[in-house]
């Protein structure tokens, strides 16, 4: 048996209790991200469009839950997602991989091999705090496009590094697209921040 059939065999099925947990603790953090952005442009938003803004941030939150597990909430129903956006699953699957085949070419026994995968970032405080701050990240950076788009002043954005010379070449690419149309992705794809884990830039949005 290979590496990836033994992969094939842990089962994942019940990180789906996490949704709930997970949505909550995102909820108030895309809320902070929608106020934060109106108050970045300088718009009150009057209760209904307030209303509806927030709406969405809840929706994002428990859709953004579902996607961490390798999970998808259509109709409320809770299904299988064939590609999830950085699934903690799928991430922690790959990251056993190699421990698994070096294992398998060492000869290693199953408790050599559980020690191994005990000492290993895929399990680590250090990789769970990076989730978190990722994705604190990325709700806060959701729910300021939100208001972006809602309030129908701002017409633009564009990314913007930090002093982290450390940089990939899609974060470069997208800061020197300079300002760019607010519902055109940037050139890696995303429509707004954060890129990638450890995200070190800003989406700023101009507005008329």
């Amino acid at each position: 048996m290979g590496a990836d059939e033994i992969l094939n065999l842990l089962d994942f099925s019940k990180w789906s209790v996490l949704i709930e947990i997970l949505s909550k603790q995102t909820e108030p953090v895309v809320l902070d991200g929608v106020l934060e952005g109106f108050e970045q442009i300088g718009f009150e938003p009057p209760p209904n469009m307030l209303n509806l803004v927030n709406e969405k941030a809840v929706t994002f939150a428990q859709n953004r839950a579902a996607e961490l597990v390798g999970k998808r909430l259509v109709n409320g129903i809770i299904i299988d997602n064939p590609n999830p956006i950085w699934s903690i699953p799928e991430s922690t699957r790959d990251m056993l991989r190699g421990l698994v085949t070096e294992a398998m070419e060492q000869g290693l026994s199953g408790k050599a091999l559980a020690n191994r995968i005990r000492e290993e970032y895929a399990f680590s405080e250090a990789r769970a705090e990076m989730i978190a701050r990722t994705e604190c990240a990325f709700a806060d950076a959701h729910g300021n496009f939100l208001s972006y788009v809602e309030s129908g002043v701002v017409t633009g954005k564009r990314s913007v590094l930090s002093n982290n010379e450390n940089h990939g070449a899609d974060d470069i690419a997208n800061a020197a697209q300079g300002v760019i149309p607010l519902m055109q992705a940037f050139q890696s794809g995303h429509m707004t921040a954060p890129f990638h884990p450890r995200c070190q830039w800003d989406v700023l949005p101009e507005v008329d």
